[in-house]
């Protein structure tokens, strides 16, 4: 499915700078959730990494870095490059004051290319093992 939003493969470095500078680290996860992305837009780092990413999505499918950003939105190309890269990430949905977030935590270890040497990712290793008995 990937193949058919990337045009070329998109590099992981840009979408680590990202996460470093916008996302709590904890356990070999960086945590995105909506404060990370009002962080993003307020210092100014997402709309900069959505102008790198268009040219590596096909024509029909840049409109998911070139419309209105939302928390939303902004997931979806979050979810599509992870995915692309292979990188390991799960959600939790986290309910608070009547209203609900889903908060992301993506993996920084083990991925394809080894640029994060680091030990094992326990939030998502324990999701695989999870899997494995469903």
């Amino acid at each position: 499915m990937s193949k058919q939003i990337f045009k070329y493969a998109i590099p992981i470095d840009p979408l680590f700078d990202l996460l470093d500078k916008i996302c709590i680290k904890q356990d070999n996860t960086y945590i995105f959730n909506n404060n990370s992305y009002k962080k993003g837009i307020f210092d100014n780092n997402i709309p900069p990494f959505l102008m790198y990413c268009k040219p590596y999505y096909h024509v029909s499918k840049q409109k998911y870095v070139e419309k209105k950003m939302t928390y939303a939105a902004f997931t979806t190309v979050l979810r599509q490059i992870c995915n692309f890269n292979d990188i390991k990430y799960t959600t939790k949905i986290r309910y608070e004051k009547s209203t609900y977030e889903i908060v992301y935590y993506i993996c920084f270890t083990g991925l394809p290319d080894g640029s994060k040497g680091l030990p094992g990712c326990d939030k998502c290793d324990s999701l695989d093992e999870d899997a494995d008995v469903a």
